[in-house]
């Protein structure tokens, strides 16, 4: 990587030193080769691996961008969206088999960390049969859920000033950040 040292002045104060890395154009041409469906990129040390995880990353901005996009385009953008997605699922599986290969369960890179769990998924079947068969076996295991309708509740108190005991608001402020 080549860099750029950027001086942010500040009239107060010392001036810190900030570096800025620019890629290369190799960088480049490799995170564009990433991209591509259906290339066949098979990790072979810790730099390929950084590389497809920042890969990942600028698909699934894409993918956001994508999503944002007006009515008129969304056929197109679902389509795109479809790429970028089975490239992400295609590098996954690369990270996975280089992972397998090395008998590792996690690598940590300076983009991002992979790693491999194992869980059981539950598949419950259809509610109803479920809800049928627990009835009929494990009583005890169904539950009857009442809870309050806060949406009707709020146009309750706007209409009547009538809230219960212990129901406040407070008003808050929050910070958000969008990367």
């Amino acid at each position: 990587m080549n860099t750029a040292t950027v001086i942010d002045r500040r009239e107060d104060e010392i001036p810190p030193l900030q570096l800025i890395s620019f890629p290369t154009s190799k960088e480049l041409e490799n995170d564009q080769r990433l991209l591509q469906p259906n290339a066949d990129v098979t990790p072979s040390n810790f730099q390929d691996i950084t590389n497809m995880i920042e890969s990942i990353g600028h698909l699934e901005d894409q993918i956001a961008l994508y999503g944002m996009q007006s009515e008129e385009a969304v056929m197109f953008f679902k389509s795109k969206m479809n790429t970028a997605q089975l490239r992400i699922d295609q590098l996954k599986t690369y990270i996975k088999a280089f992972l397998d290969s090395k008998v590792l369960k996690n690598i940590q890179t300076p983009r991002g960390t992979a790693y491999i769990r194992r869980i059981n998924l539950r598949h419950w079947g259809d509610p109803d049969a479920l809800l049928t068969w627990t009835q009929a076996n494990v009583p005890q295991a169904v539950r009857v859920k009442y809870e309050p309708d806060k949406k009707q509740l709020s146009e309750y108190f706007k209409k009547t000033g009538d809230v219960p005991p212990d129901y406040c608001e407070q008003p808050e402020e929050r910070l958000y950040i969008k990367l």
